[in-house]
């Protein structure tokens, strides 16, 4: 454990010295270690992503499997970088940076004055959306999963306070968020990875997996809207942040029928750039 919280740490302070560009190569150079080394993670890499492929029509060899395997590695160096590199952006640098898609949809969950739920996947840079969020005027409050260790949690929770976000643990209660979209915030839910182990499976890319059934049951309870949002990385190392339409629970007959819409835009999304999909344990 100590030798993680050292790990980033030491990311934590490069990245305030190295320009981005260095700072992606010497992950780049870290990402080729790991995946050399983390023979179980690497597998379940490659096997996520054969079901992805599989679901889209693709008949994908080992060797193509291994190589959009380590791109993923490189990229999920490259959101390391991100995550402590771009936490406080002047608009400026914001507006060079990231192109934003449809904020027209954020706008109309606004009108509902219910608050949001925003849903987002472990995919792309994701933290960096706060960063979009908060110059559109949002208040947001983020479930995220708990750091192996106090001191990393510390860590983690420093730099997301300097997006302007406040953390809510897993688990952390309804009636808390609840509380928070009354007040018309935003609470960030991520709908791809179901840590618990808990919920019951569901057909996701074709093949029964779990997925978190959080966002589902919140916007059933609260009748918030739902808005699936996420950021990704472009070839020039800029990004989109891409909203999609929202996902607004009166249309609905069931938690069902609103867990069914979540998966298909997680599955459009992931399926479209699976190698910034960062699944490092088996899905299915």
């Amino acid at each position: 454990m100590n030798g993680l919280l050292l790990f980033y740490r030491t990311v934590s302070l490069l990245t305030a010295v190295l320009p981005r560009r260095v700072a992606y190569a010497a992950a780049k150079a870290a990402s080729a270690g790991a995946y050399r080394n983390r023979h179980v993670i690497r597998r379940a890499v490659a096997a996520n992503l054969r079901i992805v492929f599989e679901a889209r029509g693709l008949a994908m060899s080992d060797s193509e499997l291994a190589q959009m395997a380590r791109s993923t590695f490189d990229n999920f160096g490259k959101y390391v970088v991100d995550f402590f590199q771009l936490g406080r952006l002047s608009p400026a640098a914001l507006d060079q940076l990231v192109k934003v898609e449809h904020i027209e949809y954020l706008e109309q969950c606004r009108s509902m004055e219910r608050g949001i739920i925003g849903l987002s996947a472990h995919l792309g840079s994701w933290e960096l959306g706060a960063n979009v969020l908060e110059r559109y005027g949002c208040r947001i409050n983020a479930v995220v999963r708990p750091q192996p260790s106090a001191r990393l949690d510390a860590l983690f929770e420093s730099r997301r306070a300097n997006r302007g976000i406040s953390v809510l643990p897993m688990g952390g209660g309804a009636s808390f968020m609840s509380a928070c979209l009354k007040r018309g915030e935003l609470v960030v839910l991520l709908g791809d990875l179901d840590f618990s182990a808990k919920q019951r499976r569901t057909s996701f890319f074709g093949k029964p997996a779990r997925l978190p059934r959080g966002p589902a049951v919140l916007a059933a309870r609260t009748g918030a809207p739902i808005l699936p949002a996420f950021i990704l990385r472009e070839p020039d190392e800029t990004f989109r942040f891409c909203l999609y339409p929202p996902i607004i629970p009166d249309q609905f007959r069931s938690i069902d029928d609103i867990q069914g819409r979540i998966r298909s835009v997680l599955e459009e999304v992931i399926g479209n750039h699976p190698d910034q999909w960062f699944a490092f344990n088996p899905v299915w």
